[in-house]
C-alpha cells in the first residue's frame, strides 16, 4: 500500500494525467507557471553541444574515448542527473549523454499534424541518428526508469546495433500513464487541467524529487536546481503533454525474451516508484540479464548512490562485454 501510495504522489504532477483519473485532482484557476520562457540556447554551459536530428536541434555533452556508452536519462530528467557517473566512466570509455525530445534544453517542436516528435518511435529514430551522426559504433546503451524503456525498445527493435544495455530502474510492469488516461488525452478533455497540471512542476519539485530518494537529504541544490531549468524553456509545457500522451510501452512485458543482448538492471530496494519486485521479473524474463539490489537506494541509483553505481557499471563492462559484440 505504501508504495502504490508513494507511486500515485509521484505521478500526481510528473505525469500529470494519472493525478486526474486517480487523485481527483484539480488545480485552481490562474495557477500554473508565469515567468517568461525562453530558448533552450539560453541555458547552455560549457559543456553544452547541439546537433539537429530529424529536424530537431538535440542538446547533448560527452566525454572520454573508446568504447561508447550512451546514457538515456528517464521521465522530467536531463543530462544533468548523470553529472555524478560521467566523470568517472569518462575514464576509460567515451560517456555521451543527451536531451531527449521534450527534456533539458533539446528544442521543443511543435506536433503538427502527423508529425509527432514526442512519440517513442520517434525516440528510437533520433537516437539511432545521433549514434551514426556521433560515430558512437555499438555503444552499450544505459537508460534510467522510462530511458530504460526506451533502450529495450532500441534493443528488441534494433539488437545488432547495440552491445549491452545498463538499466536502472525501469518501468516495464509500472504502466504510467495506464491505457484508459492516454485515451482520454487522445480526445483531449484532459489538456486545459493537465497543462495547468504541468505548469505547477516547479511549486512541488522538492516533493516530486523526494519522492525518487530513500535519503531525500542526499539531494544537492545544484542538482535540484537542474531538473528546473527545463521549466524556462519555451514550449516545454506542451512538449511534456504530447510526449506522456504518446508513451505506449505495454508491449514491452510480453517482448522480453526477445531481447538477448547481456543486460545489467540495477535496482533500488526503496524505489517508491518502480516496485523492485517489478524488475525480478524483468530480469527472470530476459535470457541474459543479471539483477543487482542496492538496499539503501530509491528510483535514482546513479543520484544517490553514484560511487556503488559506478563500481556495480564497472564490474559489468569488465566482463568482456564489448570484446564480444563491439566491431
Amino acid at each position: 500500500m505504501e508504495t502504490r501510495n508513494a507511486i500515485k504522489t509521484f505521478a500526481a504532477v510528473m505525469m500529470l494525467v494519472f493525478v486526474l483519473v486517480s487523485c481527483a485532482g484539480t488545480p485552481k484557476p490562474g495557477s500554473g507557471q508565469k515567468e517568461e520562457l525562453h530558448p533552450p540556447q539560453t541555458f547552455s554551459d560549457e559543456g553544452s553541444r547541439y546537433i539537429r536530428i530529424d529536424g530537431i536541434n538535440i542538446h547533448y555533452k560527452e566525454g572520454g574515448s573508446g568504447n561508447s556508452l550512451l546514457l538515456l536519462h528517464g521521465m522530467l530528467g536531463n543530462v544533468e542527473g548523470w553529472r555524478y557517473i560521467v566523470p568517472p566512466l569518462s575514464e576509460d570509455y567515451r560517456v555521451v549523454a543527451f536531451d531527449r525530445p521534450a527534456f533539458g534544453l533539446t528544442e521543443r517542436p511543435p506536433v503538427n499534424g502527423q508529425n509527432n516528435p514526442y512519440t517513442p518511435e520517434e525516440a528510437e529514430k533520433i537516437t539511432l541518428g545521433l549514434i551514426e551522426s556521433l560515430g558512437l559504433g555499438k555503444p552499450i546503451l544505459i537508460g534510467h526508469s522510462a530511458g530504460g524503456n526506451l533502450a529495450l525498445r532500441l534493443a528488441l527493435h534494433y539488437p545488432d546495433r547495440f552491445s549491452g544495455l545498463i538499466l536502472i530502474s525501469p518501468g516495464v510492469y509500472t504502466e504510467i500513464p495506464p491505457a484508459l488516461v492516454r485515451d482520454l488525452m487522445e480526445l483531449g478533455v484532459l489538456k486545459e487541467s493537465g497543462l495547468e497540471l504541468i505548469r505547477s512542476i516547479p511549486e512541488h519539485i522538492d516533493e516530486l524529487l523526494a519522492q525518487t530518494y530513500y535519503r531525500p537529504e542526499l539531494l544537492k541544490k545544484d542538482l535540484r536546481d537542474s531538473y528546473l531549468i527545463p521549466t524556462k524553456v519555451k514550449n516545454w509545457d506542451m512538449a511534456l503533454w504530447n510526449y506522456i500522451a504518446a508513451q505506449d510501452d505495454s508491449m514491452l512485458a510480453a517482448a522480453l525474451p526477445e531481447i538477448n543482448l547481456p543486460t545489467l538492471i540495477i535496482q533500488g530496494i526503496r524505489d517508491q516508484v518502480v516496485p523492485p519486485g517489478d524488475n525480478l521479473k524483468t530480469a527472470a524474463a530476459m535470457p541474459d540479464a543479471e539483477l543487482v539490489f542496492l538496499p539503501q537506494c530509491g528510483h535514482v541509483a546513479h543520484e544517490e548512490l553514484p560511487e556503488q553505481t559506478v563500481e556495480i557499471i564497472r564490474n559489468f563492462l569488465g566482463s568482456g562485454i564489448f570484446e564480444n559484440r563491439t566491431d
